[in-house]
């Protein structure tokens, strides 16, 4: 019985660290190309997020920073999950689509948090640029 364990104990362990690791940036094929986009950082620490609200703009760019001493990863509901994101590591989405997402750790299911993406032609600076003559 506890050969059994420790043999399950190994497999669980192995196919933790055999996925695929974050540090990237997701994109596809078929992201639109904004202009002076914005970048935005969450920290993930203590069990949150940090902010767990935030809100941006079509094109902007969101960069989860893992500052535990554990593999941690951001599920934004309805898509599939990021990859693990292991201590000191980062994962990125670019929101090219408007609407609340809303998201949470596959590893620890209160950790939620949420995103508002307003749409792109809202930006203050793109209100600015297009008002002038």
């Amino acid at each position: 019985m506890k050969l059994a364990c420790i043999l399950l104990m190994a497999a669980l362990l192995t196919a933790c660290t055999s996925t695929p690791v974050a540090d990237v940036v997701q994109e596809s094929a078929d992201t639109p190309e904004f202009l002076n986009t914005g970048y935005h950082e969450i920290s993930i620490n203590n069990f949150f997020y940090s902010p767990k609200a935030l809100t941006v703009y079509q094109g902007d760019r969101v960069k989860w920073i893992n500052q535990m001493p554990m593999v941690k990863s951001v599920w934004l509901w309805g898509m599939e999950p990021s990859p693990v994101i292991k201590p000191g590591k980062t994962w990125s989405y670019t929101f090219t689509e408007t609407g609340l997402f809303k998201y949470r750790d596959q590893f620890t299911q209160d950790m939620e948090g949420n995103i508002t993406v307003l749409p792109y032609e809202e930006r203050p600076d793109i209100k600015v640029a297009n008002n002038v003559s």
